[in-house]
C-alpha cells in the first residue's frame, strides 16, 4: 500500500455521542471514518458493534489494527453518493476481548485475522503489519502468513535479511517438502482436497486480483505469491485443480505489475 502511516481517524456520529480513539469511549451507532491506503489503530474499544466506513468509491486497500474490551461485531462500509454500502466479509466479523486482530480491507471484501503470539512458535515483529509467524523450512526462514495481499511495488524493506523470494529460495522450499505441494497448503479453505500443512507454510487459496478488470480469480483453487525472477516480476503458484501442483514463472499474464497477490518474505541460509 502506498502512503502507509499511523493515521488519525475522523468520527461520524450516527447515534449521538462522540468517539475517542484508544479510550474505548465510543457509542454504538457511531460511524468511524477510515482513510483509504492507510494502516490505522483502534485499541481497547468497548462497544458491541463497530462501524467503519470509507468515503472513497475507488479501490479500497487498508489495514486496521484492532483490540476490544468486549465481544464486538465489526461492520465495514463504503460511502457512495451519500449512501453507506456494506462490504462482504470472509470468515468471521467478530472480535473477542484479550485478542489482537488485523482487519484487511480490499475493494468490496474484508477479512479479520487474529494476531497470536504462541510460545510454541516463532514470530517476527513486522511493525505496522503486526506479528508474523515464521518457520524454518529447508535452509530458509519463511513467513508463514501473508504480510499483506497487494501489489508488488508496495512490498516494504523490513531489513534483517528478509527479502522477496527468488527462484533459489523457491527451489529450496520445494525440495524441503519433497515436492509435496499439499505440505505447503492450509488445511481449510480450498475447493476440493485440502492441504496437510505439515511444513507450517500455510498457503491459503486467496487467488489473485486483477486491478484493471476489478475482478478476483482462482479464489479457493490457487495461492499466488510474488517472487523476484531475474530482477523482474514473477510469481510462485500452488494450485488445487485436477492433480494440483506448484511452480514459478515470469512476467506476462497474471504476473504483470497491476495485480494483487499474496506477499511473503524469506531469509537465509
Amino acid at each position: 500500500m502506498s502512503g502507509i502511516f499511523k493515521g488519525d481517524s475522523i468520527y461520524k456520529s450516527g447515534g449521538g455521542g462522540g468517539g475517542y480513539k484508544d479510550g474505548g469511549q465510543l457509542v454504538d451507532g457511531d460511524f468511524i471514518k477510515v482513510e483509504n491506503n492507510t494502516i490505522s489503530y483502534y485499541d481497547n474499544v468497548s462497544r458491541n458493534d463497530v462501524n467503519f466506513y470509507f468515503d472513497d468509491d475507488k479501490n479500497i486497500d487498508a489495514i486496521i489494527n484492532f483490540t476490544t474490551l468486549t465481544n464486538t461485531t465489526l461492520h465495514i462500509y463504503k460511502e457512495q453518493n451519500g449512501v453507506l454500502i456494506p462490504l462482504n466479509y470472509e470468515g468471521i466479523n467478530t472480535a473477542e476481548p484479550g485478542k489482537k486482530y488485523l482487519i484487511h480491507v480490499s475493494l468490496n471484501l474484508f477479512r479479520i485475522e487474529e494476531i497470536t503470539e504462541s510460545t510454541d512458535d516463532e514470530y517476527f515483529n513486522a511493525g505496522v503489519f503486526g506479528f508474523v509467524p515464521i518457520k524454518q523450512i529447508g535452509t530458509r526462514m519463511w513467513f508463514c502468513k501473508d504480510l499483506f495481499f497487494g501489489v508488488r511495488e508496495d512490498i516494504p524493506d523490513l531489513g534483517g535479511g528478509w527479502h522477496v523470494p527468488n527462484t533459489n529460495d523457491i527451489d529450496d522450499l520445494k525440495n524441503a517438502v519433497s515436492n509435496d505441494f499439499r505440505a505447503l497448503m492450509s488445511t481449510s479453505g480450498w475447493t476440493g482436497t485440502q492441504g496437510t500443512n505439515t511444513s507450517h507454510f500455510n498457503a491459503k487459496p486467496f487467488g489473485y486480483y486483477d486491478i484493471d478488470s476489478a475482478t478476483y480469480d482462482q479464489v479457493g483453487t490457487a495461492f499466488f505469491m510474488f517472487i523476484a525472477l531475474n530482477g523482474i516480476h514473477g510469481g510462485f503458484t500452488i494450485w488445487n485443480v485436477g492433480s494440483g501442483g506448484m511452480d514459478y514463472s515470469g512476467v506476462g499474464g497474471i504476473y504483470q505489475p497491476r495485480v494483487k497477490m499474496s506477499v511473503r518474505l524469506c531469509k537465509g541460509p
